[in-house]
């Protein structure tokens, strides 16, 4: 069925060329290991822990892809079918093969005083301020890993008074913050709530500057009146495999307990009371967590057209 041997491929992954060294025995494929590449680690932790053996012992790339990394997975996969084509087999035995499904993780009931739907940057910082005050929280991410998350990719958070801009002096001040917004948007928006983002928008840069992030003031890429001494966006130094570090290490440290591979379903509710969220895990499995307080940072109105 195959030609006995090692076969090296590679194929373009999302910030590198993915190179992979794949085996055969006359009758299947027998490993596949990772000899080249320059992706993002928890990605690669997924792909060699998970992906990859799953895919020697099912004999089949019909497999979920790795979480928040389709570039990657494609990178393997087409891979993969490029060393079975060349061991003389067909990749399609591969590709129409039926996945063999995991065997579920037992149901997780748990109890907390925190429940959090979402782990970007918005759940981030309300699980570990919740956590830093004491609470006992539990976090609900959809993705596989904090690497998947919006939150530990983005450019940096714009931010008022905080100890970035008090290091290079500069003068920006809620007020003029607060104007602007409010002029630039017609005065559509509530203009108390923005003035209380803005008043607290330090405590973020502040957490993350903790937890071991390295900013610099830099001017937005587009044109805005925040540049110079006037300047409040924060750029973000710190490369994105730290970032997933710092955050996984934050947990940790202010023992958040977080469920990935993990949808919220519903908010529960016992006698008109928050009581929890019922979740779900990919797999099937249930996650029920008991709460009198439930945070939704599941992502913004914007993705969801009834909302708006």
């Amino acid at each position: 069925m195959y030609k006995k041997g090692d076969y090296e491929v590679e194929a373009e992954g999302h910030h590198s060329t993915v190179k992979l060294r794949v085996s055969f025995d006359e009758e299947k494929l027998t490993k596949i290991e990772v000899l080249e590449e320059n992706e993002t680690q928890a990605f690669v932790d997924d792909l060699k822990d998970r992906f990859i053996p799953e895919v020697v012992a099912n004999q089949s790339l019909n497999l979920d892809a790795i979480s928040g990394a389709t570039k990657l997975t494609k990178a393997v996969t087409s891979s993969v079918e490029e060393a079975i084509t060349e061991a003389g087999g067909d990749p399609k035995t591969f590709t129409e093969a039926a996945h063999v499904t995991e065997t579920k993780l037992p149901d997780a009931d748990v109890t907390a005083d925190v429940v959090v739907i979402g782990s970007g940057a918005s759940g981030f910082m309300s699980a570990i301020t919740a956590a830093k005050a004491g609470s006992k929280v539990v976090v609900l991410e959809k993705a596989g890993n904090l690497a998947a998350v919006n939150g530990v990719k983005v450019s940096g958070p714009f931010a008022v008074n905080t100890p970035v801009l008090r290091e290079r002096g500069t003068t920006l001040t809620v007020n003029e913050v607060s104007q602007h917004v409010m002029n630039y948007t017609h005065w559509e928006p509530n203009s108390a709530l923005i003035r209380n983002y803005l008043e607290h928008s330090s405590e973020a840069v502040e957490n993350l500057l903790e937890i071991g992030y390295q900013f610099k003031e830099a001017n937005f890429r587009f044109k805005t009146p925040f540049v110079d001494e006037k300047g409040g966006f924060h750029l973000i130094l710190t490369d994105v495999d730290k970032r997933v570090r710092l955050w996984t290490e934050a947990y940790e440290k202010y023992g958040v307990d977080a469920f990935f591979n993990t949808a919220a379903k519903e908010v529960l509710k016992e006698n008109g009371k928050i009581a929890g969220v019922a979740g779900q895990r990919k797999d099937g499995s249930k996650v029920t967590v008991h709460a009198k307080s439930v945070i939704i940072a599941s992502g913004g109105y914007l993705g969801n057209k009834e909302s708006i």
